[in-house]
């Protein structure tokens, strides 16, 4: 069983992708964080678990997410973790985290959005607690996804139709080899995190990424 987490924003977020995510994986667990708890109730889903502060909403809005979730989890305004780290924290204590992917949906726009909120969301990779989910976090919208890898050879295919792939090392990383793109890669070592963007790729053919040692990121982007 897989998570789709849906994180409060500013504005209503377009949730074409995770309605296509969850018509194929219905029993996927649903989670919405605070104000994202109402967007999906608005769009008609019902939600596994509500989770956060919900300083986001109205006692009137709060009522229907309680009425439309089967579980709230309602934590104090002021506290130590973010209310994305506690529903994932949440999400790996009810599914086996070496057998799920966690879809975090909401948490990299930048319409109207907090910068802020947007690198604590994407520096969850460096948290220890979350190491073992690094490979099996995916940040969705409509307009982008981003992946991470861990060493090893890996493939990424282009599902969604993106037009640029950037691979970004977001730590030293030993023997970086990329092969299959429109750019290719010799086996590169970088002793400092370096931004590799605007690849793209090859038709349909998918592209190759190996590395021995530390942690990349992949953001697959449909913009032009």
């Amino acid at each position: 069983m897989d998570v789709v987490i849906l994180a409060g924003g500013a504005a209503p977020p377009d949730l074409q992708t995770l309605h296509a995510l969850l018509a194929s994986q219905p029993d996927a667990l649903l989670i919405g964080v605070d104000r994202g708890a109402l967007y999906l109730i608005e769009a008609g889903l019902e939600l596994d678990h509500a989770v956060g502060d919900f300083d986001s909403v109205s006692q009137e809005e709060f009522a229907l997410i309680q009425a439309k979730s089967r579980s709230i989890h309602r934590s104090p305004a002021e506290k130590d973790d973010t209310d994305m780290e506690l529903a994932l924290v949440m999400a790996m204590e009810q599914t086996d985290p070496a057998n799920t992917n966690y879809y975090l949906f909401g948490a990299i726009t930048s319409k109207e959005g907090r910068l802020d909120h947007l690198i604590a969301n994407l520096w969850l990779v460096y948290q220890p607690r979350f190491k073992a989910i690094q490979g099996q976090l995916h940040f969705m919208d409509e307009a982008r996804q981003i992946d991470f890898l861990t060493p090893g050879c890996q493939v990424i295919h282009n599902r969604n139709q993106a037009r640029y792939l950037s691979i970004i090392s977001l730590t030293p990383v030993e023997d970086l080899v990329i092969n299959q793109a429109k750019y290719t890669l010799a086996q590169t070592s970088y002793t400092y995190p370096r931004a590799l963007i605007s690849n793209e790729f090859m038709g349909q053919d998918p592209v190759e990424v190996s590395f021995k040692t530390g942690l990349v990121m992949v953001i697959l982007e449909k913009k032009t």
